[in-house]
């Protein structure tokens, strides 16, 4: 190396040495707060007091519950996984597994205790069962008793 390129070089180096060093100092003071390691957990609603339709089923039980105010809800314990990806939850109300005409409830992530807030149409319900989008079928359904048991 010839003598400019040896001076060049060297004052590269040199403002490396200082401004990587201020960089990274730099970034730390301008991050403001670390992100967050707590888990947020997903809060069950209580349930209705009155219970409409029920059955307890291999898969799990179900509970179509009532409040007093006319509110519905729809309880799922869930004992088993659903062994197809991504599942939806729909209530049956045409007595055929198909999504056309069926209410989706809400999506269900494994085994469990889920409750939805559901309309009055969920009286006329014959039941549940789990459509898998990605499987593109029904997988699993849970047919309603007329009574409590």
């Amino acid at each position: 190396m010839i003598t400019s390129l040896r001076k060049r070089h060297r004052l590269i180096w040199t403002l490396w040495v200082v401004l990587l060093p201020m960089g990274m100092i730099a970034a730390v003071m301008v991050v403001r707060e670390y992100p967050s390691q707590e888990l947020t957990m997903h809060k069950i609603p209580e349930a209705y007091p009155e219970v409409l339709k029920a059955v307890d089923h291999p898969l799990g039980k179900v509970n179509l519950r009532k409040d007093a105010g006319g509110a519905y809800q729809l309880e799922l314990f869930l004992k088993e996984p659903i062994s197809s990806p991504a599942p939806m939850l729909y209530l049956n109300m045409n007595r055929q597994e198909e999504i056309s005409g069926n209410v989706l409830v809400g999506n269900i992530l494994g085994t469990g205790l889920y409750r939805f807030s559901v309309s009055k149409e969920v009286e006329q319900a014959q039941g549940v069962f789990f459509h898998s989008k990605i499987a593109g079928r029904v997988v699993k359904s849970i047919p309603f008793t007329d009574k409590p048991n």
